[in-house]
């Protein structure tokens, strides 16, 4: 390998290129590798593509969130379509892939009833949803009421196994308990103090969820939280 090419095209790659080929990589792994084994009983067998559906917090308190979700899907989706689409060995043939996404509003019951929407009159093949419980929670609940194959990213561990056991959902993120607090709990030891510790977390399903995991973790390790959020 040339080691100058190499340090070369790390040192010229921008801030925007190293996203987009990022957001391409997400897009192609999530889509190649679980299309494949859903979609034997999907709709997709009576269309000529896979429409993947895509609740997003565009507007309202989580916008920010979701403000570059279709900028990244697009990208994501124009390179599998670009090299023929995915193959669905059950079909025997590649189709290409269509997202749609609506908005949720940042609200958990809007976000349940596009979902809805998009299973019953849209007849989607597969549900692709980020961004805090408020959007994750709910949409996992209305892909197992109608058994539909659902993929949920960015939103704590925690909040959404309550909502379990899923069979038709699937998340993946970070724990509270086990990745984060860790972290805060392992500064803390480092100094001496009274073990008193303030918090501010959201009055929201996400801060809650937060508060509550930071306070039992902390009472295990000597400390006494005190959340005023």
């Amino acid at each position: 390998m040339d080691k100058k090419k190499v340090k070369k095209n790390v040192g010229t790659m921008n801030r925007r290129e190293f996203v987009k080929k990022t957001a391409i990589t997400a897009g192609s792994v999530y889509a190649a590798s679980t299309l494949p084994s859903f979609i034997g009983s999907a709709q997709a067998a009576d269309r000529d593509h896979i429409l993947i559906g895509r609740p997003n917090p565009s507007t309202g308190p989580l916008a920010a969130f979701g403000e570059g979700t279709p900028w990244a899907d697009e990208i994501a989706v124009n390179e599998i379509n670009k090299a023929g689409g995915i193959m669905i060995k059950k079909l025997g043939k590649k189709l290409p892939i269509k997202i749609k996404t609506v908005d949720t509003q940042s609200n958990p019951t809007k976000a349940a009833e596009v979902a809805s929407q998009l299973i019953l009159k849209d007849k989607v093949d597969l549900m692709l949803f980020y961004h805090t419980p408020d959007t994750v929670n709910p949409i996992s609940s209305i892909c197992e009421r109608f058994k539909v194959p659902a993929i949920s990213l960015d939103s704590p561990l925690e909040p959404w196994l309550e909502g379990g056991p899923y069979k038709w959902a699937f998340h993946a993120f970070w724990s509270v308990e086990k990745d984060i607090v860790p972290v805060y709990t392992g500064i803390w030891d480092q100094i001496e103090t009274n073990k008193k510790v303030g918090i501010l977390m959201a009055n929201d399903p996400d801060g809650v969820a937060w508060s509550e995991v930071f306070k039992k973790v902390g009472a295990e390790k000597g400390y006494e939280l005190f959340d005023k959020g």
